[in-house]
C-alpha cells in the first residue's frame, strides 16, 4: 500500500490515488487497505482530498466509488497524523491546524509535486487546512471546496460543554476506571452522532460505519491523546485575515440544512466572507436540503455532484 515518508516530520504517511473499494469493504482501519493506484495519471487533473479531524481517508469511500469523480479525476487523500494508517510517534506538544496544513503540504509536495491541484475539505479540520494550504500556495491550488467548515473559531460555550460533560463521558472507561477496556461508552458516542450526524436518521449504516472507525481510533487501547488533540482544535484560533487575503481561487462552501449547530448559514457566510481576495463570481454557497454535518458520507451523490459541476466550470476535471 503507498505510503511517503518525510523523515524530517519523523513520519510515515499513508495516501491513496484513486483507491478502488469493493462494495463488501467497511470503514475499519484495521482491514486490509483498498487497492490503490501507485501514480497520478497524467493526463487527469488531480483533487486532493482531507479528512475530517478524528477520520482517514476511509471516510471518502463514497467519493472514490463514484466514476464520475473517478474517471474525470486523480483522487489523492492522505491519513493524517495519528489516524487512519499513518505511521508516526506522538509529538510534544498538540499540533494547530496551519501546523497540520504545513505537514500536509510536504506530503502533497512528495506525491503531486509542484503540478496544480483542487482541494477538498471536510468540517474544520480539512477546511482551516485547506485555506492555509490555499493561501502558501496561490499558484499551484485552483480551487477550493470545503464541505461543512464549522465556525473559523468554535463559541466558548461549546469548548466548556466538550471540557466539562463530554470529556469525563469520554473517558469513563480509560485508565483501568469503569470497565478498563478504554471504550467510549454509549452516552459519550451518542454526542459524537449528534455532533457528526446532526440528529438524521439518513443512511444509518453508514453512520454506523463511520462510528465503529470513531471507536477504532479512540476507544479500547488508546488513552485520551486523540481526544485531547482534538479538543485543542476546538479552541482553535481563527486563520489571520493575512491568509484568507492571499486565497485567490475559486471556493465553493457546502452545508447541510440540518447541520445548524455547527456549520449553519452564519457559519458558511462567514467563510464566504472572509475570502476578500476571491470574485464575487468565483464564490458560492451551497445548502443541503436535509444534510447534516458529515455529507460527504451522508450525502455523497449530490456533494460529489456540486463538486464536479464546480471544478468544470474552471476547467479543473
Amino acid at each position: 500500500m503507498p505510503y511517503v515518508d518525510l523523515p524530517s516530520r519523523n513520519l510515515r504517511q499513508y495516501y491513496v490515488i484513486n483507491p478502488d473499494y469493493s462494495a463488501d469493504m467497511s470503514m475499519s482501519i484495521k482491514t486490509p487497505p483498498p487497492p490503490s493506484r501507485d501514480s497520478l495519471d497524467p493526463d487527469k487533473p488531480i483533487l486532493v482530498l482531507m479528512h475530517a479531524g478524528t477520520s482517514s481517508a476511509n471516510s471518502f469511500i463514497h467519493q472514490f466509488r463514484d466514476p464520475r469523480l473517478s474517471s474525470a479525476l486523480n483522487l489523492v487523500c492522505f491519513d493524517s497524523r495519528y489516524y487512519g494508517r499513518t505511521e508516526g510517534p506522538r509529538l510534544d506538544h498538540f499540533q494547530d491546524l496551519e501546523e497540520r496544513a504545513d505537514e500536509l503540504l510536504d506530503a502533497i509536495d512528495a506525491v503531486v509535486g509542484d503540478r496544480p491541484f483542487s482541494y477538498l475539505g471536510e468540517s474544520f479540520v480539512g477546511s482551516h487546512c485547506g485555506a492555509y494550504i490555499a493561501a502558501k500556495r496561490p499558484q499551484q491550488v485552483k480551487a477550493v471546496i470545503l464541505i461543512s467548515p464549522s465556525w473559523t473559531t468554535d463559541p466558548p460555550e461549546t469548548i466548556d460543554i466538550l471540557e466539562r460533560e463530554w470529556a469525563p463521558l469520554a473517558s469513563a472507561n480509560k485508565f483501568g476506571k469503569g470497565d478498563g477496556t478504554g471504550r467510549i461508552p454509549d452516552e459519550a458516542m451518542a454526542i459524537a452522532r449528534d455532533y457528526f450526524f446532526s440528529g438524521s436518521n439518513l443512511v444509518p449504516d453508514r453512520q454506523e460505519g463511520f462510528l465503529r472507525q470513531y471507536q477504532e481510533t479512540h476507544g479500547p487501547g488508546e488513552d485520551m491523546f486523540k481526544l485531547q488533540q482534538l479538543m485543542h482544535w476546538f479552541k482553535r484560533s481563527e486563520p489571520s485575515k493575512e491568509v484568507f487575503a492571499a486565497v485567490r481561487c475559486p471556493v465553493l462552501l457546502l452545508g447541510g440544512t440540518l447541520d445548524t449547530q455547527v456549520s449553519g448559514s452564519d457559519a458558511l457566510q462567514q467563510w464566504y466572507d472572509l475570502f476578500v481576495s476571491v470574485p464575487e463570481a468565483d464564490k458560492r454557497i451551497e445548502r443541503i436540503v436535509d444534510g447534516p454535518h458529515l455529507l460527504a458520507t451522508t450525502n455523497p451523490n449530490i456533494v460529489n455532484r456540486f463538486a464536479l459541476a464546480f471544478l468544470k466550470r474552471y476547467n479543473l476535471a
